[in-house]
């Protein structure tokens, strides 16, 4: 009798573990092939990427030391037209032969002239200036980097290129550029409403310290201010609906529409998330309209590289998937590394702007609106933040706006002190000297939209970079709203 029982104990023990099993492998058959089938349609669309290569500021320099920053549609026609003379230059192998070092003087005078200076979001190289305007040219293997890119109606023959932040300066001759630039700086002179200033002619800094490491700056510094509206926000994903079509389509797109091995769950926050299979894909559908999607790589594989190109349409096209791409979206910054098991991984940050202001927010990753992560053809971490935008409006009990030099007075202990945190060895020194340098290390003023977590609504601000840190203000009533150390 017990061997009977033992016998059936047995049996039956080996049919559960048959069908566990079976499940396991149909389940790994099915995540194969609905993996490989969401990769086959990952990339269906090719984008321009100049589209999405544009500078993080426009600088117009009028001469006589005036300046404007903005983002207008004269700006944005301006840096089309760059960039078709950046492809003459970029495919002339006698201009890639004269590329060259110039001294800060040189550059100076010609920040100093009728001139554009676009400030790219990261540093550059030619030989990926070539690649994001698609040249197909023999690509340029020169190691200087740089992130400002100048035109002036006093050099029509030369582009110039610095790296502000190392002080590096070059020049690349060529045919004669447009005259054209003239006609578009006269212009933008006559429509202005805002004067800029150079920080070392505001404030005359090197008069300030006899000092060599107190170097002329040459960020333009606005000197007043003017009423900017408040726009009103919705979330890109509404997680609070009854309707669930939409988190469903999103679902779709990760994992395919057979939903066998998808669960569901719901976060303390509200938050919607997808796990598929045994977790090595997740979706993630925020409160806050956000979109973050993850898959795990396992420990050991080797997936075959993809060129930048190849991955940055795979980027665009997931971007392009999930919410559609903002019609100011730019690539900020992007990094190129590589994994425990040697896989290269790409790493592509966008932002964008609305009403010509850059968009920022409490909870954008990385402090950038969209971040990709693409290993080989597939993308292994998405986390998007882009709200859509329904009206603006004004706020009457805001009598006026807040100038950023009486913003910088209004915050400047906490400007103070984090500086010499930074810089501890300039403790002791008088307050005078330490704000000569604090004046001399910022590197960008502009006004920008912040959307705090809590509201429903962007909110205009100064954003001010100083060294390492970035400070984000209110325009109405310069309080801090965030620092944030780069």
């Amino acid at each position: 009798m017990n061997r009977e029982m033992f016998k059936s104990a047995t049996l039956m023990s080996l049919f559960v573990l048959c069908i566990v099993l079976t499940g396991q492998l149909m389940l790994s058959l099915s995540t194969d092939r609905q993996d490989s089938a969401i990769q086959a349609l990952a990339i269906n669309k090719t984008f321009d990427i100049k589209e999405i290569f544009s500078p993080q500021s426009f600088i117009i320099s009028f001469g006589g030391g005036i300046y404007t920053q903005n983002y207008s549609e004269e700006n944005s026609n301006l840096w089309r037209e760059v960039q078709v003379e950046l492809m003459v230059f970029l495919q002339n192998k006698n201009s890639l032969m004269s590329f060259e070092s110039v001294d800060e003087s040189r550059w100076i005078e010609m920040v100093k002239s009728r001139a554009v200076r676009f400030k790219m979001p990261f540093d550059i190289t030619l030989g990926d200036v070539q690649t994001m305007l698609g040249l197909e040219a023999e690509r340029s293997n020169r190691p200087e980097k740089f992130n400002s890119i100048l035109i002036s109606t006093h050099d029509l023959n030369s582009l110039y290129f610095a790296n502000e932040d190392t002080s590096e300066f070059y020049r690349m001759q060529g045919p004669e550029l447009s005259e054209d630039f003239e006609g578009s700086i006269s212009r933008i002179e006559k429509e202005t409403d805002i004067e800029y200033r150079r920080v070392e002619d505001l404030f005359g800094l090197q008069d300030a310290i006899d000092d060599e490491n107190v170097l002329e700056n040459n960020s333009v510094f606005p000197i007043k201010s003017s009423f900017v509206d408040f726009v009103y926000v919705t979330p890109e994903v509404d997680v609070t609906n009854k309707d669930d079509s939409a988190l469903k389509s999103y679902a779709n797109k990760a994992f395919g529409k057979q939903f066998n091995f998808v669960k569901k769950m719901i976060d303390v926050d509200e938050s919607v998330i997808y796990l598929y299979g045994y977790g090595n894909k997740a979706l993630r559908l925020g409160k806050d309209g956000s979109i973050q999607y993850t898959e795990r790589i396992e420990p050991g594989t080797r997936i075959e590289s993809t060129t930048f190109v190849e991955a940055i349409q795979l980027a665009l096209n997931f971007i392009d998937q999930y919410g559609g791409a903002p019609a100011s979206m730019y690539l900020a910054d992007y990094e190129t590394n590589e994994d425990d098991d040697k896989n290269i991984v790409y790493t592509f940050h966008f932002d964008y702007r609305t009403s010509d202001f850059f968009v920022m927010s409490d909870s954008t990753s990385n402090n950038h609106s969209i971040v990709v992560e693409i290993v080989g053809n597939q993308v292994t971490n998405f986390d998007r933040l882009v709200h859509r935008y329904k009206s603006s409006f004004m706020v009457d009990i805001y009598p006026k706006t807040y100038t950023i030099i009486e913003v910088i007075n209004l915050n400047g202990n906490r400007i103070q002190s984090d500086y010499l945190k930074k810089i501890p060895e300039l403790e002791g020194l008088p307050d005078d000297q330490v704000w000569t340098r604090i004046l001399g290390d910022i590197s960008n003023v502009e006004r920008v939209y912040f959307k705090e977590a809590d509201k429903l609504y962007l909110s205009p601000a100064w954003k001010l970079d100083i060294r390492e840190t970035s400070y984000t203000f209110g325009l109405y009533d310069g309080r801090l709203l965030r620092p944030q150390t780069n």
